[in-house]
């Protein structure tokens, strides 16, 4: 899975209209500062935010999609839980009310 294929299905799923654009980290890290998100988990204000996520788990998430470190498959989660890992659908699914809506 890339990023674009994750925007893609996250607006096949509210109708919300976009345009991937990749971007450099420093430029998607000033986007994301004029946008609200923290730069650290230490102090950041997370009150107005669905999730604790600050900057740095955004780019490295990013980075992780787009070298392909997020492809591999494994059994890790239900051996340390005993249950079936969640899909990344399912689980951004419990936050499709925070999703962009169409205009």
């Amino acid at each position: 899975m890339q990023q674009k294929d994750l925007m893609e299905w996250m607006c096949q799923q509210t109708g919300y209209k976009c345009e991937y654009v990749d971007m450099p980290d420093e430029e998607l890290t000033k986007w994301w500062l004029d946008h609200g998100l923290p730069t650290d988990m230490a102090t950041g204000d997370f009150s107005q935010l669905p999730m604790k996520l600050c900057i740095g788990d955004a780019i490295c998430c990013g980075e992780m999609l787009g070298n392909g470190s997020m492809n591999s498959v494994s059994d890790t989660v239900e051996k340390l839980t005993g249950r079936k890992p969640t899909s990344y659908q399912e689980y951004l699914l419990k936050y499709k009310d925070i999703f962009p809506k169409p205009e």
